[in-house]
């Protein structure tokens, strides 16, 4: 099925300038949202949809694709943006960002749209849930990668917090573990063995 792309650094500069705009956009369309946090997380989301991850905008419930898990619901442009950017959904559907009986809600609920992989709420549950990912797969014995963003929540709080991307391995020869992910540039993490 789909591998990770290879894709120029100068295309992920471009997508995340789209990606950028698209939450613009759509934060000021709603007058309503989280933008700061969304613009601080794009590079993650660019890296992992354009350049790391397996997924499939086709088949979003692929068994062995690669998860990307938000424990920062309130990002939801920053997934939304990606999301339409990947082809997931038409980019015009940003638009209805926050809209009453739209389907871009302000936290993300799981497969809504399809390619959400977890109903978000509280700040850091979604590592537990990517723990959980993570040994169902292993269990199952598939060979997916589950990456976890989780916010910097310490103080002091800015709209430019740093964020930690982990990383579980599900691949049943292996212990599952958990461990930020920092590859060399133009490495993917699952070049450098994450």
């Amino acid at each position: 099925m789909a591998r990770a792309q290879t894709v120029s650094i100068d295309e992920l500069k471009s997508i995340a300038k789209r990606i950028r705009r698209h939450i613009v956009q759509m934060t000021a369309n709603a007058n309503s949202g989280h933008p700061g946090g969304s613009l601080s997380s794009v590079e993650i989301a660019t890296a992992l949809y354009f350049r790391v991850m397996r997924h499939s905008p086709q088949n979003p419930l692929w068994p062995d694709r690669d998860r990307f898990i938000v424990s920062k619901g309130h990002a939801t442009p920053m997934v939304y943006a990606t999301m339409a950017e990947a082809g997931y959904f038409p980019a015009e559907d940003l638009m209805t960002f926050r809209k009453l009986g739209g389907k871009l809600q302000g936290h993300t609920v799981m497969h809504k749209p399809p390619g959400v992989e977890m109903s978000a709420g509280a700040l850091g549950m979604g590592l537990s849930f990517s723990l959980g990912h993570s040994l169902a797969g292993r269990l199952d014995d598939r060979d997916y990668h589950v990456f976890c963003w989780l916010p910097r929540t310490t103080e002091p709080r800015t709209s430019l917090q740093l964020s930690t991307a982990t990383t579980f391995r599900t691949t049943a020869s292996r212990t599952t573990s958990a461990f930020p992910t920092a590859t060399a540039p133009g490495r993917s993490a699952r070049e450098a063995g994450c």
